[in-house]
């Protein structure tokens, strides 16, 4: 207000306290309009510094924002090349268990391939045994097309019935041993796959769990450091936001502020210029009053005079086109106001944009977060699954313990009872470790509903 009022000011210092200081006035008025033109030029001068300062300032935050979303682009695409890294990664862990599937079903198959082996071994030991020969006399080979006749050699019948009798003895000794031997070594064959089978499947389990937590660990890693980026961003963009509505604020502030100091001047300069327009009148009255009475040559002071009021005029005219060349820039500004309220506004609509893609990336990571939860639950049915079938297994097996005994010797069923405790203990680590697997995985269930 102070600068505004400077120019009244010093209209209302030149005014005229006498009338042979008017005479003086009316001779040099130039000095009057230089100094209200150099007053202008200032005031011109300084808006357009403002105007530059504000151009300025409007490219350097557009320069920003363009580089601020060409980052948040490009990490948009890492973020989408970590989530396909990462989709590919579980597709590889399901491969690989598919894989310890099919190693675990071969190595059942060649157990049992292995008992198969076992007992045609037996069956030829004891067809040898029944004719009297052992593996040093005869070597036996088994092929797809058996050709030629087998010559026996003959005896006589003397010698054949003894042979005869002294084999169906052998026979009779052999089998019982054979059977009760075939039947313990089978039972202990099929205990040891399963032992086996039951700790392979352990290790997988174990591997499995441990896989697990590493994912379950990453994720909340990777959940952590996202919601810390997105608050981060929303951060940013509030303080943004705030910044740029109180520059908003400011601008208005100071366009009122200068339309309203705009109005007073206006005001004062008409009513300046009204009291001016007056005085002039006055002054040309008595100017033409004393030159007619004075001096003669009146005729040149009229036109002397009049020349001076046509350069009043012409500097009126000049001021009022100053006046209208300074509402042009004001009405500039007002534009340049609308256009940042329009900038601002795009900036709102963005980031609401922004924070809906946010939410649309939140549900699909819930999303995926149901599907691992249910994949989880599906491998706890197989597990369930297969220590059903075990267990089946171990009753067979107990049964057919309980079937044994009546055949066996005491040292052997003494090494049975053993090896079945040492299976029911071991199947009840086994249950214990599958429960304790459970609650861990019922614990990694409730972590990820509490994530989500």
């Amino acid at each position: 207000m102070k600068n505004n009022e400077e120019p009244v000011k010093s209209l209302n210092s030149l005014k005229p306290t006498s009338d042979s200081n008017l005479l003086k006035d009316t001779m040099h008025p130039s000095w009057f309009t230089q100094r209200l033109l150099g007053y202008y030029k200032h005031k011109a001068a300084k808006l357009e510094k403002e105007y530059n300062g504000l151009l300025e300032m409007v490219e350097n935050v557009k320069s920003i924002c363009d580089t601020s979303n060409e980052l948040r682009s490009e990490l948009n695409l890492r973020n989408e090349e970590v989530s396909k890294l990462q989709q590919l990664v579980g597709d590889l862990q399901i491969h690989l268990f598919c894989q310890r599937e099919d190693n675990l079903k071969l190595t059942t198959e060649n157990d049992q391939l292995k008992i198969q082996d076992y007992e045609n071994k037996k069956k030829i030991n004891l067809l040898l045994m029944v004719n009297g020969t052992t593996e040093k006399k005869y070597c036996h080979f088994i092929t797809a097309n058996v050709q030629g006749n087998f010559v026996a050699p003959q005896l006589p019948p003397k010698l054949k019935k003894m042979k005869e009798q002294k084999q169906k003895q052998l026979t009779k000794r052999i089998i019982s041993s054979l059977e009760n031997e075939q039947d313990s070594q089978a039972q202990l064959l099929t205990n040891q796959v399963l032992s086996s089978q039951l700790e392979y499947q352990k290790k997988i389990s174990k591997q499995h769990i441990e896989m697990l937590l590493k994912e379950k660990e990453l994720i909340s890693q990777e959940r952590k450091i996202e919601i810390g980026r997105l608050q981060q961003d929303v951060n940013f963009l509030g303080s943004k936001l705030k910044e740029s509505q109180e520059l908003m604020c400011q601008m208005a502030e100071k366009l009122i502020k200068s339309k309203c100091t705009h109005e007073r001047d206006k005001t004062a300069w008409i009513e300046e210029k009204d009291k001016y327009l007056k005085t002039m009148e006055r002054m040309r009255v008595r100017l033409g009053d004393e030159y007619t009475l004075s001096t003669p040559g009146s005729g040149n002071g009229k036109g002397r005079v009049c020349s001076e009021n046509s350069i009043m005029r012409e500097k009126i005219l000049e001021k009022e086109k100053l006046a209208t060349a300074y509402q042009q820039k004001a009405l500039v500004l007002q534009q340049e106001v609308s256009q940042l309220q329009e900038r601002a506004y795009i900036c709102k609509r963005i980031f609401k944009e922004k924070t809906e893609k946010m939410a649309t990336h939140v549900a699909y990571l819930k999303s995926k977060y149901d599907d691992l939860d249910r994949r989880r639950q599906l491998e706890a049915e197989g597990f369930h699954t297969d220590i059903r079938m075990l267990r089946e297994r171990l009753k067979e097996l107990e049964k057919k313990i309980d079937k044994a005994p009546g055949r066996l010797q005491a040292n052997e069923q003494k090494e049975l009872l053993v090896s079945a405790r040492n299976t029911l203990n071991r199947a009840k680590q086994l249950e214990s470790e599958l429960s304790y697997m459970k609650s861990k995985i019922y614990a990694l269930k409730c972590d990820t509903e509490i994530l989500t």
